[in-house]
């Protein structure tokens, strides 16, 4: 893997553009506040960058990353720590795997889904304590959905925001 340059690399996967966009603002948002120098939209794009899963490919689909890591021949199957995977560890494995084996260097990734309902963070959570990756991992699971993200957490910051 190699780093191509010196912006924070993020993978993010996620069921679809709702969830991209969610995880994209509210971490260009924390971003811009928590770091001092960082000024605007323009600034954050200095500090970092979000990593396509193939060209034009904005987001990871997780929804197909058992069938992308079947496809490159990782090694999906099997137990976890000798136990039997959870609800979501096999995806979540895959996805891993699929990070593991991108051209470029992820630095932190974000794993976003809806719970519908499910409990999904125990075998999310018994993927990444058996596989360990070598970069930061956010479990992000949405309760109820992704949309309700947008109205929670919206809080104006300007004159244009507050008329949207």
């Amino acid at each position: 893997m190699q780093r191509s340059d010196s912006r924070l690399a993020i993978a993010v996967a996620c069921e679809d553009r709702a969830h991209f966009d969610a995880v994209c603002r509210v971490t260009d948002r924390v971003l811009g506040e928590e770091i001092d120098w960082v000024d605007g939209e323009e600034g954050v794009e200095l500090v970092r960058r979000y990593l396509e899963a193939a060209p034009g490919e904005e987001y990871w689909p997780l929804k197909d990353a058992l069938r992308r890591a079947r496809e490159r021949k990782l090694p999906v199957h099997g137990r976890f720590a000798g136990l039997p995977g959870e609800p979501e560890a096999r995806q979540m494995r895959a996805q891993l795997l699929l990070w593991q084996a991108h051209h470029v260097q992820v630095e932190v990734a974000f794993c976003v889904r809806d719970t519908d309902g499910e409990d999904r963070r125990e075998g999310a959570q018994q993927a990444l304590d058996t596989m360990r990756p070598p970069f930061r991992v956010i479990l992000a699971f949405a309760h109820p959905e992704v949309e309700a993200w947008f109205i929670l957490g919206f809080e104006p910051m300007n004159k244009a925001e507050k008329e949207r």
